[in-house]
């Protein structure tokens, strides 16, 4: 028995990982896709095409949503191809790979370490806490767990590199590293989280041992890599600037982008000890009275940085998993602003492996210190891990629908006008006029400035026949964002129906310029020219409309009604 110990004992853990995870995520085959899966995978036909030569060709060059991640597009396009547009089989696929990571967790920190039981306690903590839900249930967010995955190989392909050496093994860490930057560029820390771990546990850069290298030739070790960060970063926010995905500089002004890093940092650290108020998205506080908390959460980073270089010494573990902490998160701050959150559940996915080490090796100089130590220390660690798999049981049942989702964001969180806009979309939808309209007041009054809130709200007043607030709304998106083409064509609609015919004349014209091969905009364009008496342009426009879309047969009502009233002299340009 005692020869089988070693093997039983970390079976024994990776069983209870593969049944936590199964635990918490067992119904998620029955979940919609949610938030931004629409303009991923429901929206996106290159997906719906599934794996086929132009698709991937595609997948390899595109910049759709403001990312290049070809390695996740490609996994999209395998989901498709295998089960189809089912949302079902692609977030238990999600559920594996997350499996697989911490399965791989666990064997990494044990292989570095020797240590089980501390190994487990990461791994455990990595598998059930509520915070890497978001990752998890999310389709969209198959980047994070296959960037993972890479990120994690390829550590495991350093370390055989360490032991072994060998330019091949080298190469390999390259490999698997450039696949986990096509996946999500987030992964572009990994160098330095190698360089902590040279530090500890491999003891490379340990002082005083004849064999280990020094810091010259452990940093060049890292210039390959450090180069395929590099790139990645430029790519992404090459990407991103593209994609109009880079917040204006006005808006996010640089102080507050500053001020709200050093607050996610205190936050995303206390959602880790307490996860309550998880939402899917955290507005970011268009606001000024950020002294006093980025002062406070300054003081709380900068203490507990002093506190993990004091243990240096004596459990160098600790300050590896503080810094591994610090250095993960730092490309997703929002130092460089992208989008309008000002955090989110999903950037703790990787980096919260530093928290578990800090925490796990940190606690293991009090089992020299305490009777039954092992009783002590374990007994603590699993009611906390049982804690964090209750919450995250029921935390993730909020996934299952986009209006489960957002209700439950605008439980927790203020002034959420995101959440708004998605319930304001399904209430729209359902045909709830009434009810879109509220959630999009409320959007545009968190948010005064979006052009999409401000046409989305025009969009409802028309369905409601509020022509002439719907038109002020609709022009007033335009104001924000001239590119915003598709208003162009509803603004003529409202002013259409609120009779302000020249108006809405002029932007039909300009609606047909923008889409000519639409035939809804020709048949507006002839009613407004219709109503002007230009009788000759509203026929050459119910013309092209009916020219395009033959069998609709408005349009060729119209047209016909046109040619009764000139042939009976009603007038004449």
């Amino acid at each position: 028995m005692s020869r089988l110990q070693p093997l039983l004992l970390p079976a024994a853990v990776a069983t209870a990982l593969a049944a936590g995870v199964t635990g918490i995520y067992r119904h998620v085959g029955e979940f919609s896709f949610v938030f931004d899966d629409g303009g991923f995978i429901l929206d996106n036909p290159r997906v719906q095409d599934g794996l086929t030569l132009e698709s991937v060709r595609w997948a390899m060059t595109a910049t759709h949503t403001a990312n290049w991640q070809p390695l996740t597009w490609l996994s999209h396009l395998a989901d498709i191809s295998l089960f189809g547009v089912r949302p079902g089989p692609a977030h238990v696929v999600n559920v594996l790979i997350h499996l697989l990571n911490c399965l791989l967790i666990l064997t990494l920190l044990r292989r570095l370490t020797g240590a089980l039981w501390p190994s487990s306690f990461v791994a455990m903590l990595f598998a059930v806490h509520p915070l890497h839900i978001e990752s998890v249930a999310w389709v969209s967010e198959r980047k994070d767990v296959l960037s993972a995955l890479c990120w994690l190989l390829a550590t495991w392909a350093y370390v055989r590199y360490v032991a072994r050496g060998g330019i091949a093994r080298y190469l390999v860490v390259c490999l698997l590293f450039a696949l986990g930057v096509t996946a999500k560029a987030m992964v572009v820390t990994l160098p330095v989280t190698l360089l902590l771990l040279d530090w500890w546990p491999l003891g490379r850069l340990a002082p005083g041992t004849g064999r280990s290298p020094r810091w010259r030739a452990v940093l060049l070790e890292k210039v390959p890599l450090l180069a395929i960060s590099a790139a990645a970063s430029l790519v992404a926010i090459a990407a991103q600037r593209r994609g109009g995905a880079l917040a204006s500089p006005e808006l996010y002004r640089p102080a507050w982008r500053v001020a709200n890093a050093a607050i996610s940092y205190a936050v995303y650290l206390g959602k880790t000890l307490w996860p309550a108020g998880l939402a899917v998205y955290y507005p970011f506080p268009l606001e000024t009275r950020f002294v006093v908390s980025t002062a406070g959460a300054a003081l709380l980073v900068l203490s507990l940085t002093g506190v993990a270089a004091g243990c240096a010494r004596r459990n160098p573990a600790v300050l590896t998993g503080w810094v591994w902490y610090l250095v993960g998160l730092l490309p997703v701050l929002g130092l460089i602003q992208v989008g309008g959150q000002a955090r989110a559940d999903r950037y703790l996915y990787l980096p919260m492996i530093g928290l578990g080490i800090a925490a796990g090796w940190g606690a293991q100089p009090l089992a020299g210190r305490l009777r039954h130590a092992r009783t002590a220390l374990a007994a603590p660690a699993l009611a906390t891990l049982a804690l964090f798999a209750l919450i995250a049981t029921h935390q993730v049942e909020y996934w299952r629908t986009n209006e489960a989702l957002f209700r439950h964001a605008l439980a927790v969180t203020k002034d959420n006008w995101i959440a708004h806009s998605f319930l304001g979309w399904k209430a729209r939808r359902d045909g709830d006029v009434q009810a879109a309209i509220g959630h999009y007041r409320e959007a545009v009054r968190i948010n005064p400035s979006s052009s999409d809130m401000r046409f989305n709200l025009g969009l409802a007043l028309i369905d409601a026949g509020n022509a002439v607030e719907a038109a002020g709304e609709v022009r007033a998106a335009l104001l924000f964002d001239p590119a915003l083409a598709e208003a162009r064509y509803w603004l003529a609609v409202s002013l259409l129906q609120a009779q302000q015919f020249p108006e809405a004349l002029e932007n039909f014209r300009a609606a047909a310029r923008l889409f000519p091969e639409r035939a809804v905009v020709w048949n507006g364009l002839g009613e407004a020219a219709l109503r002007l008496g230009l009788f000759a342009e509203a026929e050459s426009a119910f013309r092209e409309a009916v020219r395009l879309q033959p069998g609709a047969t408005l349009f060729q009502r119209n047209l016909r009604h046109l040619l009764a009233r000139r042939r009976q002299g009603a007038g004449a340009d």
